[in-house]
């Protein structure tokens, strides 16, 4: 009898690793993405760590894949973080653990926080939006609305949009 597969890792089997592929899958469309319960659909044991000296970390043994997050951070930098893990899930090699301490900038951790700036801020959910909050009032609108840090909305709208809102 055979051990079944993660969905995590039946999503990565058919190449379906993008977040819009698990935004698609889940039926997530609109704003803020329950990074939450994308992380329990993927079968992603998330585990709460007081003061680890870090933001988050993932390991992977064996197909069980768990996300380990600082409890003490704000909401939104714990969402950003388990998006950023997810990424590393779905991108990388997961027979080896991910933690950054030293902020390297190395290409899997820049792979992985572009994962999860598409994942709470993909641009089709984004742009509807966008037109309606171009103040800087609007920037802090989006950010709660998408539940990411009034930073990480403006550079994404800075991004997106080829500098309509300043950084």
């Amino acid at each position: 009898m055979s051990k079944a597969k993660p969905n995590w890792r039946i999503l990565k089997d058919r190449g379906l690793t993008k977040p819009d592929d698990i935004l698609t899958t889940l039926y997530a469309f609109e704003p803020p993405v329950d990074v939450n319960a994308i992380a329990e659909h993927l079968g992603v044991v998330v585990h709460p760590v007081p003061e680890p000296g870090w933001s988050g970390a993932l390991t992977v043994i064996n197909d069980h894949a768990v996300a380990w997050l600082h409890m003490g951070e704000v909401e939104e930098r714990r969402r950003f973080t388990l998006a950023h893990e997810l990424g590393h899930l779905m991108l990388h090699d997961v027979t080896k653990a991910f933690r950054d301490v030293s902020f390297d900038g190395s290409v899997q951790e820049s792979e992985a926080n572009r994962f999860a700036v598409d994942l709470l801020m993909p641009m089709w959910m984004l742009d509807p939006v966008f037109h309606h909050a171009k103040t800087d009032a609007g920037v802090d609108h989006l950010a709660a609305m998408f539940k990411v840090s009034r930073a990480a909305m403006t550079r994404r709208l800075h991004e997106l949009f080829h500098g309509v809102i300043p950084l």
